[in-house]
């Protein structure tokens, strides 16, 4: 279904940084029906899922159906960057990489956008989105760059909160022919190599050994850059946040959800907040269109703030 919608956007692939030589790519896409509009579009920066550790710009396998639904229907211009990937990269890297792609936003992406699409970006008007950990980097963005003056943050299923015992605990058992393939991962990894961009499944079986053994900390490699809680209860200003989360999810637990939910609350209590919990899985919400209900309250939010 996301392949259908993807169908009414010009896409353009840019560079917003380069790295040893490496080109690091951000996905641009505008819906058709607003091209040469005269109006400036409303931007939603979007950051993919995949655990840090799998994944690419605007991911085929990972972007929700409701969410493209919904630019195409606004006039929502998309821009989602590749960044470096866990466990070659430390999360402060990734991080970079993100602040990076916020600069390209405010300093360039609207000449190239009005050269090729013959529009503008309201830079007024910008959104933080994103699906599993990219949800985790559209609130990191929220409460770590506050310049960006984002309106409104939208985070599906983002709970990767380090510092929740109920976000990746170890099993009773740990699978361990799993547990030493990831310590014999770790330890092979040469210093000063990355990879930007892996789209879906690759690498899937690493971040499935993390998880399955409860060492998803552990590809962090004792960076502490990541601890979305240290940023939450740092930042002065909190844009409205809209969480879409699972109640089976076995990956970012509803637990772990709630509890980051809960944090977010006391730390900002002014700050306009939709946690809307349904039934599902990790992903949940993948071929979920703007018609169901939890969706229709959520972009009314949503419109309601951006």
């Amino acid at each position: 279904m996301s392949h259908v919608e993807l169908d009414k956007f010009r896409r353009l692939d840019v560079v917003y940084k380069t790295l040893d030589g490496v080109p690091f790519e951000a996905v641009v896409i505008a819906p058709k029906s607003v091209l040469a509009s005269q109006t400036a579009r409303p931007l939603l920066a979007h950051f993919h899922g995949g655990g840090l550790i799998t994944g690419t710009a605007l991911d085929r396998q990972m972007i929700p159906l409701w969410l493209l639904q919904f630019a195409e229907s606004r006039g929502v211009i998309v821009a989602s960057p590749c960044f470096r990937l866990l466990p070659e990269a430390l999360g402060s890297e990734i991080l970079d990489d993100i602040k990076d792609f916020w600069g390209f936003v405010f300093t360039t992406l609207n000449s190239i956008v009005a050269q090729t699409y013959g529009i503008s970006v309201d830079l007024g008007r910008v959104a933080a989105g994103g699906e599993s950990a990219g949800g985790m980097l559209a609130l990191q963005s929220a409460f770590l760059w506050p310049h960006t003056r984002i309106k409104l943050v939208m985070a599906q299923h983002c709970a990767f909160d380090l510092d929740s015992f109920a976000f990746n605990p170890k099993p009773l058992h740990v699978p361990e022919a799993a547990s030493a393939w990831i310590s014999e991962y770790l330890s092979n990894i040469k210093p000063g190599t990355f990879r930007v961009s892996s789209p879906f499944p690759e690498y899937r079986g690493l971040f499935q050994a993390a998880f399955n053994t409860g060492r998803y900390r552990d590809l962090l490699r004792g960076d502490r850059y990541m601890r979305i809680r240290e940023a939450l209860h740092e930042a002065k200003d909190v844009p409205p946040i809209w969480i879409a989360q699972g109640v089976n999810d076995r990956i970012t637990s509803q637990e772990a959800a709630s509890e980051l939910v809960q944090e977010i609350r006391a730390a900002h209590p002014n700050t306009p907040f939709l946690y809307s919990l349904q039934p599902g899985g990790h992903g949940f919400d993948i071929s979920h269109g703007m018609t169901e209900a939890w969706v229709q309250e959520g972009l009314r939010f949503a419109e309601q703030h951006w």
